[in-house]
This record gives C-alpha cells, sequence and structure tokens, in this order.
C-alpha cells in the first residue's frame, strides 16, 4: 500500500486474510502444505540435505500470499465490473495469487543446500518439481496437492520468457496464449513490496519497513533487487528468429547463440509488467491518459 495508508495496512491486511481464509480454505491449506501457511509455523525434515532438519518460521511468505491475493483481488475485481472476466475467472484468479509462493520454503532450502556444496538448481522448473514428490512419498494427495504441482508458475523471473514474444515488427508483446488470470497473478506479485528481515541478523533487507503496493519498478527499487539478486541484471532473455523467447547468460551467450534482442531479466521484470498494465488499462478504463503502471498501482491502492 502506499506510504501514506501504511498506517491502515495491518486492518487491510487482516481483513482480506479472514475474508480469504473463509474463501478460498484449499489455498491456505495449500500454503501449510508447503510450510508457508500466515498462521502456522511447523518445523520440516529438510529434503535436500539428509539428516537436517529445518525449523525456519515462514509465516512471512504466507502473508506475502494473502497481500498478493489482495492486489490480484483488486484489479480482478475493475475487470469483472467492465465485464472482461466473469466470477469464475475472478474466483480463479484470486486463488491462483494466494498459493503463487506454495513452493518458497523449498527453494530456500535448495539455495541453501547449494551454498552448503550441495550440486543443486535452485531456480529451474525441475527443481520446484521436486517439492510435490517429496510431499507425495510423504503420503500426501488431494487437491492441495495437486495445486503444488502449478503453483507460482506465472510468477517471477523464470515465467518471463513465457509470457514475451517479438512482434512483426520485432517489438516485444505478450504472447498471446497468455491468458489475463496469468497476467494479473504475475503481475500482482511483482506489486506487492514486503519488508524482508535476514534471518540471521534480523537486519532489514529492503529499503521498506511496512508492505506497499506499488509498480514493480519501484517494487525491484525497495527490494534492493540490484544488490539481493545481482544474477536479475546479469542474465536475461533474448529471441530466436521466430520471435521466441529463450533464456542465456548474457549478450556474448545470446551472440553466441544467434539470437537478438538481448536484455536482463531486471529490464524485462519491469517491461513486461508494463505490457500487463498497458492490456488491463485498456480493459477497465481505455481512455485515461494516466501512465499504465501508475493507473494499475492506484487500482491496487483502492
Amino acid at each position: 500500500m502506499s506510504t501514506e495508508h501504511e498506517h491502515s495496512y495491518e486492518a487491510v491486511h487482516s481483513f482480506y486474510k479472514g475474508e480469504f481464509k473463509k474463501k478460498y480454505p484449499n489455498a491456505f491449506n495449500t500454503l501449510e502444505l508447503g510450510g508457508v501457511h500466515p498462521d502456522i509455523s511447523e518445523p520440516i525434515e529438510n529434503p535436500y540435505i539428509e539428516g537436517e532438519k529445518d525449523s525456519g518460521d515462514y509465516r512471512n511468505i504466507g502473508e506475502h500470499c494473502v497481500d498478493v491475493g489482495i492486489v490480484a483481488q483488486k484489479i480482478a475485481s475493475s475487470l469483472k465490473e467492465t465485464g472482461s472476466i466473469d466470477e469464475k475467472t475472478y474466483l480463479q484468479i484470486v486463488e491462483r495469487a494466494l498459493i503463487h509462493d506454495t513452493n518458497k520454503r523449498f527453494e530456500i532450502l535448495r539455495h541453501e543446500a547449494q551454498k552448503a556444496g550441495q550440486p543443486i538448481e535452485v531456480f529451474s522448473r525441475s527443481a520446484y518439481e521436486t517439492m510435490f514428490a517429496v510431499l507425495e512419498k510423504n503420503g500426501h494427495s488431494g487437491p492441495e496437492l495437486e495445486y503444488i504441482k502449478t503453483a507460482g508458475k506465472e510468477t517471477g523471473h523464470g515465467s518471463l520468457v513465457d509470457f514475451l514474444t517479438l512482434n512483426d515488427q520485432d517489438e516485444p508483446v505478450l504472447h498471446q496464449d497468455k491468458t489475463l488470470s496469468e497476467m494479473i497473478v504475475h503481475l500482482a506479485d511483482d506489486m506487492v513490496a514486503s519488508p524482508l528481515k535476514d534471518r540471521k541478523t534480523g537486519g532489514l533487507l529492503t529499503k521498506n519497513s511496512g508492505t506497499q503496493f506499488v509498480s514493480t519498478a519501484k517494487r525491484m527499487d525497495l527490494g534492493n533487487f540490484s544488490s539481493r539478486y545481482t544474477f536479475l541484471y546479469q542474465e536475461g532473455i533474448a529471441f530466436d528468429q521466430d520471435g521466441q523467447a529463450i533464456t542465456v547468460k548474457n549478450q556474448q551467450d545470446a551472440d553466441t547463440k544467434h539470437l537478438r534482442g538481448f536484455n536482463t531479466y531486471a529490464y524485462w521484470q519491469a517491461k513486461t509488467s508494463e505490457l500487463i498494465c498497458t492490456k488491463l488499462k485498456s480493459l477497465v478504463d481505455p481512455d485515461n491518459g494516466q501512465n499504465p503502471d501508475e493507473f494499475i498501482e492506484n487500482v491496487a491502492n483502492k
């Protein structure tokens, strides 16, 4: 939420969390299964380091999921009012937003295992599938486990390659098969600037001490992405001769593979949000002359 409304954030968050828990019980069951429920903290066996137990508190991730749900709900509501989406899609959007970081605890454990010398990938799509396999092996089943298969597939830098393509004029545009649901959930996650503390020192890793709903570019600045996620400013995306987006390490890698239009993940993260905001604004209020990013930021803060 914007700084001037920060004093009301707790009340707004609490209200929506209560409403969401009643309306989307499967989503909160899924968060609990992933060990990131906003109100529950339970130790688990670390699946990446044998014999190690993880007793970390990941409730802040669940709280973040609630905030992403709030932003997604507000954007989806504005589209439903204009007839751009129906009730079923509206409900799907909010639920997908609520479960998008179900895999986050396992991602953190993978990262810690990698730092400890384990030959493991942290952010690859195959890496995210390990959580499903571990839970299934431990006897879990049902709709919550099925949700985990695709939870967060439309969010984060790893999803950017699925959103982008080049048109006939070699201009970056949103891929035509991307749904409004995927766009909104992706954007909502990128608009929530959650404060983050170092798990060991307790020091603040972000510029903001309170949660804010802002444009993607502002969120990246508030979150100190350039120092916390340096790879976002080195690795990125380029396009093949058919305009298909391809992940690459750098410009040299793009040149070696005969790709064009290389830019970093950080650039494409902000650019993709701009494209999504432009699309959403055209559906909500096409005659409004406001900057699309600012327009959708206002929608999220109503």
